[in-house]
């Protein structure tokens, strides 16, 4: 499991998705991030990882919670990455 909460800077500068988001995935590891930037672009929420609020400290630990009880959907969102990955950039980073 990779969680990365992402935020904008005071001069409202954001990465796009970034890279560590398509190597998690593209290794296969489940993805919990911010709806933030471009990352929504990628990770669609409940299928191939989870998104959560910016600020919403609450909404990630649900989401860890929930993952950890249930295996079956960690392993589903597991695999669902790597073909995300490779549909946007033409293969697996």
């Amino acid at each position: 499991m990779f969680v990365l909460a992402s935020k904008t800077t005071r001069n409202f500068d954001q990465d796009a998705i970034p890279n560590v988001i398509k190597e998690a995935m593209s290794s296969e590891l489940l993805v919990i991030s911010t709806r933030h930037g471009g990352i929504p672009e990628l990770i669609q929420d409940g299928i191939n990882g989870y998104l959560f609020d910016k600020g919403k400290t609450d909404q990630i630990a649900n989401r860890i919670i929930h993952l950890i009880d249930n295996d079956y959907l960690r392993a589903t969102f597991s695999i669902n990455g790597r073909p995300s990955i490779e549909q946007t950039t033409g293969k697996a980073e």
